[in-house]
């Protein structure tokens, strides 16, 4: 019964200690079981396939701002490689978890030794062993830092010496052996601390790609109400090429009533030149934003033609600096990475801080043994009784079958044996530890410094992006009043050109000025509805603003070109 609750006890500890899965979360920010990471929802089992390279695609593309977004996030090459240096830090967190995986191992040997011993006890000088040995074994480590080993043995073992009663004789041993330091290593805090570095850098890796997806959403954003702006330049452009032509038409027609002079006719077909030249321009300047929006989508250049379907909108935003600032400081991917450089920073110096204990180990041993076997037919002297006859009598008389070796291992009178010992080991000097959480220390000093100035620059960064959603919007504003004059003032200039005191140049001079201040509001109108992203980036809200969830990713499964 002993025996018994020693062994309970034993593998009760083992549990104990053993601690489950959850408490490596401790410290960790929640995250949602069900999320998705860079527009990607998750596929059979939480797993996303993702091809490493997209075909391109073909055709008529029609686009709204957010299927924009969509495309450049699920095609991007850029985005699957953060995706990989994820999956690369996740490794990392199952290769430091390997470490508490417990080893069952298994051996069988064979021996055969022949021995010379010149001694009064062996007259024959010689005699032969034959064993065979089966081992059986389980082990590994605890989270509290504690080595736990079971092992079973059986050993057979035949000899014909003269000094063995017992040939074969069958031997179990069952032993159990348990170390446990109390103070360096000792406790979850010294023994997670690779493993909670480790999801740290996962949670680092996910900053990283949440970086990158803003950074990707702004481009796109950028891009395309840039080429929108680029398209309603060139329709601008157009429209003064058409108004040019007309206004040569009827110049020609004037002058061939001799109403005016063969300059005004000069001056309108210079006008259409001029605005040829324009257009001509803006097409080429509208190409290049389109290719340059299909290389962020990833679509291909040759075969594909984007349609924007959102036009530039000038709705007012809400504007608070104070909560702007707030949002940026809890969400900024970039500052939310560097907070968990500094835990990160944490746990390396806590961990540095122990090391600089002395060591004091605790071990622990039991075991079980038994025995059995056949009396041995060897002679204890030449011509003498066998030494087989002195099993009569003993512990050992009618055990002769192997399970005869275990009839007293769980029985208060059984064979046991244990140890207890503890071990006391102090470094002189222990430079190294010492100098390793210096190194810590200004590791962790360095991450917290960068931390404090890039919350610094964020707040300028927010303050930066109102102002200009701000500007752009009074820049809307004056332009549409300076359009509303130039309309005002081209019908006055044509109207007196056709009554023959303006000249073409005057009426073209005005036509310049309306286009240009047409040019400027949808200028504008890019830069506020640009400039609205910008700060959607700067305070860290973009990733919400186009419904890409941060919760936690999906696993991803990289197939091959």
């Amino acid at each position: 019964m002993r025996k018994m609750v020693l062994l309970v006890f034993f593998l009760s500890l083992i549990q104990i200690l053993s601690l489950p899965e959850f408490l490596l979360a401790q410290g960790l920010p929640n995250r949602s079981p069900n999320g998705s990471f860079g527009g990607v929802a998750g596929g059979r089992d939480g797993v996303v396939d993702i091809e490493l390279k997209k075909p391109p695609l073909q055709g008529e593309i029609r686009l709204f701002l957010r299927r924009a977004v969509e495309l450049a996030l699920e095609r991007s090459p850029a985005l699957v490689v953060e995706k990989i240096r994820l999956e690369q830090e996740r490794t990392k967190i199952v290769e430091q978890k390997g470490e508490f995986d417990p080893t069952v191992s298994f051996s069988s040997t064979a021996a055969e030794r022949e021995n010379v011993n010149a001694s009064r006890f062996f007259p024959s000088g010689t005699y032969v062993e034959k064993e065979r040995t089966q081992e059986l074994g389980f082990k590994g480590k605890i989270f509290a830092g504690g080595k736990y080993e079971s092992t079973f043995r059986f050993q057979e073992l035949k000899s014909t010496s003269n000094t063995q009663t017992l040939s074969p004789q069958y031997g179990p041993t069952l032993s159990f052996n348990f170390s446990q330091p109390f103070l360096r290593d000792f406790g979850l805090d010294a023994n997670l601390s690779r493993i909670r570095v480790a999801q740290k850098g996962e949670e680092i890796a996910e900053q990283d790609l949440a970086l990158q997806l803003s950074g990707m959403i702004q481009k796109v954003v950028e891009a395309y109400w840039n080429l929108l702006f680029l398209r309603q330049d060139l329709e601008v452009k157009n429209v003064g090429l058409d108004f040019a032509k007309a206004l040569l038409r009827q110049n020609e027609d004037l002058f061939r009533a001799g109403k005016v002079a063969q300059v005004s006719v000069q001056e309108a077909r210079a006008g259409v030149a001029e605005r040829e030249e324009a257009v001509i321009v803006a097409e080429n300047e509208a190409r290049k934003g389109e290719d340059q929006l299909k290389l962020l989508l990833y679509t291909g250049l040759e075969g594909v033609s984007l349609v924007h379907l959102d036009t530039l909108r000038d709705e007012p935003i809400d504007l608070d600096v104070r909560k702007s600032v707030e949002l940026a400081l809890l969400k900024r991917p970039e500052i939310v990475r560097l907070r968990r450089i500094v835990e990160q920073k944490k746990i390396e110096e806590k961990f540095a801080s122990n090391q600089k204990l002395p060591r004091l180990d605790l071990t622990a041993q039991y075991n079980m043994v038994g025995l059995s076997g056949k009396p041995s037919s060897t002679p204890i002297s030449p011509g003498g009784p066998s030494a087989g006859s002195l099993v009569a009598g003993s512990a050992f008389e009618d055990k002769t079958h192997p399970i005869d070796a275990f009839n007293k291992f769980f029985t208060r009178d059984g064979f046991d044996q244990w140890l207890v010992g503890i071990k006391l080991e102090f470094p002189l000097g222990n430079q190294t530890a010492k100098a390793k959480m210096t190194e810590a220390t200004l590791s962790l000093m360095e991450a917290q410094s960068g931390l404090h100035r890039l919350e610094e620059e964020t707040s300028v960064q927010v303050r930066n992006a109102i102002r200009d959603v701000l500007t752009a919007r009074k820049r809307i504003e004056a332009t549409r009043a300076s359009m509303r004059l130039f309309e005002e003032q081209l019908g006055g200039t044509r109207k007196k050109f056709e009554a023959g005191i303006a000249t073409s140049y005057e009426v073209l001079k005005v036509l310049d000025d309306l286009a240009t201040a047409k040019t400027r509001e949808l200028k504008a109108l890019m830069d506020y509805n640009v400039g609205k992203t910008a700060l959607n980036v700067a305070e860290g809200s973009v990733l919400e603003k186009f419904d890409v969830e941060i919760g936690k990713p999906p696993r991803y499964v990289f197939k091959n070109y």
